[in-house]
């Protein structure tokens, strides 16, 4: 069986497959719990990786280098901002669509 590794089995040590915690980032500091503290930290962190680790990812330094295009058959990370980060599906493309430029400008 094959795993696609996450930050979250460096984070955890093991497959995040728990169910998501309910999420604690707008609650007042004084009505948490020392738990539910430490869960909105943890939560304001993959915000935060989310946000800005992720991006830097699809960045593409178009005049810089060439970076080869997707291909059929490569898993890709869906990436959904109203879900957590556990719950995103992982997808494999089946086709490949080619703007006037030769590139791949959609998958599906």
């Amino acid at each position: 069986m094959k795993i696609t590794l996450t930050p979250g089995h460096f984070l955890i040590g093991r497959p995040i497959s728990s169910i998501p915690e309910p999420f604690l980032t707008d609650i007042n500091e004084n009505r948490l719990s020392r738990w539910q503290k430490t869960t909105k930290v943890v939560q304001l962190i993959w915000k935060k990786w989310k946000s800005d680790y992720l991006n830097t990812l699809q960045a593409r330094s178009k005049w810089m280098a060439e970076k080869d295009d997707l291909i059929i058959g490569q898993m890709v990370l869906i990436k959904d901002d109203f879900l957590p980060i556990n719950t995103w599906l992982l997808g494999r493309i089946l086709e490949v669509y080619y703007g006037s430029d030769g590139k791949v400008r959609v998958v599906k």
